[in-house]
């Protein structure tokens, strides 16, 4: 049986697929699975572009488990299978919301858990800086829960990768919704990237994009406000028909023109420049995070960097696409984009302890781009102390093992005692983890 991600850029031939409905029978397919001596990875939306997923053995699918179990002041416990958007749908009505979340809604809870998924907040951190609780299936079948009083396991288990076992349901943190005044600005290139920790600081939320060989940044800003929202109806129907146009039209356009004339990319991204425009708008909280409804299917590639070297390491991204250019070489066709993230407390955190930028090429598919792509991260984790996000591509879990000495040692204590004999490991994993860790988590 044949599994593809979503972007069609990991696959895998799996012996089986299981669909379990209902968190019994999510237990009963495990304790099958590993009897059998399958390995076992679990699987949501499938939208990682790294190899996190890919085994030969069991995947599970965990979409079908979608129902709010609890709610409570500031807090909401949810199946590992809901998506974002049902999340946000649900707490609509009592007017909260998760910080931290992605900005595009169509994943599942679970999914951004286990990668450390993100948007852009340095106030609130990542997704998984709001899990209060887990309760994870162990290869025998029983469900473990873990607390805030459990120390590293918690701190293991926030950014699991799926490796301590398949996350049945969550409890995360809450706050109230509020509406949200958001504005577009369009700034000179250098005197974006000269200001942009003073500018992700002065902001709840600010994404900083940049068209490849664009000579401006696109800032997008969101704090909170007392205005009424005025983003709703044609107007924001208006906006979500523009961008399944632009991201579905153009980058269908854009991938078949490239596949017949790769330079065709440079006046292509030039001409994109042109549409951003400066505006403000006053939208709710969820349309203010969550302000992309589509993305096209992309290749991404993204790196984070402590927010000391914001300024310098976007300057080597923007400069490491002109030095391809100038050799008659074009990987990246979209954009570039840097985010903004509190530092989180789980041990595989890449933003661990320190406030941090993402930043992020994204294009679709052109010769040369994992070549770029392998530069890109040569750069940054060697001259800005960056590590990957774990759900987008990189190339080998190699250079990591120094990069996270003495967490992985400690996830790997906590790993052992939820699966002893490494039935939710993949190859990645595998490579990644030590192969003895100590004893005495805490």
């Amino acid at each position: 049986m044949r599994w593809r991600s979503w972007s069609g850029t990991q696959s895998a031939r799996v012996r089986a697929i299981l669909r379990p409905r209902a968190v019994d029978e999510l237990q009963r397919q495990v304790r099958a699975a590993s009897a059998e001596g399958a390995a076992i990875r679990a699987v949501g939306t499938g939208h990682s572009w790294s190899a996190l997923v890919p085994t030969d053995g069991t995947l599970v699918d965990t979409r079908s488990l979608e129902r709010c179990l609890e709610q409570g002041p500031g807090w909401i416990h949810v199946e590992a299978g809901m998506t974002l958007k049902s999340l946000n749908d649900h707490l609509a009505s009592f007017g909260q919301r998760v910080p931290g979340l992605t900005i595009y809604e169509h994943l599942t809870v679970g999914g951004v858990i286990a990668t450390g998924s993100h948007g852009s907040d340095l106030v609130h951190g990542t997704v998984a800086d709001q899990v209060l609780e887990l309760d994870v299936v162990r290869p025998d079948g029983e469900i473990v829960r873990i607390t805030e009083a459990d120390g590293d396991t918690l701190r293991a288990a926030r950014l699991g990768l799926g490796a301590l076992g398949v996350t049945a349901s969550v409890k995360l943190r809450c706050v109230p919704a509020r509406t949200m005044l958001t504005r577009d600005v369009i700034l000179p290139l250098e005197e974006g990237l000269e200001r942009l920790e003073e500018l992700a600081r002065a902001h709840q939320h600010l994404s900083a994009y940049c068209f490849p060989y664009s000579r401006k940044m696109w800032l997008y800003a969101a704090d909170p406000t007392d205005e009424p929202a005025d983003f709703a109806g044609l107007a924001k129907a208006g906006d979500h028909a523009w961008q399944y146009l632009w991201f579905r039209g153009l980058s269908r356009f854009v991938k078949a023109a490239i596949a017949v004339w790769p330079p065709i990319t440079y006046p292509l991204a030039r001409l994109a420049e042109r549409f951003p425009v400066e505006r403000r708008r006053v939208r709710s909280s969820r349309d203010a995070h969550h302000y992309l409804c589509t993305i096209p299917k992309l290749v991404d590639c993204e790196y984070v960097v402590p927010i000391r070297h914001a300024r310098l390491a976007y300057r080597a991204l923007v400069d490491l696409v002109e030095e391809y250019r100038a050799g008659g070489r074009y990987p990246i066709n979209m954009a570039l984009h840097g985010r903004f993230i509190k530092g989180s407390d789980a041990l595989l955190s890449p933003t661990r302890g320190v406030d941090s930028m993402t930043l992020e090429a994204a294009t679709a598919p052109a010769p040369d781009t994992h070549a770029f792509y392998r530069e890109f991260g040569a750069r940054m984790l060697g001259d800005f102390d960056g590590c990957p996000h774990w759900g987008k591509w990189f190339h080998s879990a190699e250079p990591l093992k120094a990069k996270y000495a003495g967490r992985l040692e400690r996830f790997e204590a906590v790993r052992r005692a939820f699966d002893p004999d490494g039935a939710f490991l993949n190859p990645l994993l595998r490579s990644l983890l030590p192969a003895e860790a100590p004893t005495g988590v805490n």
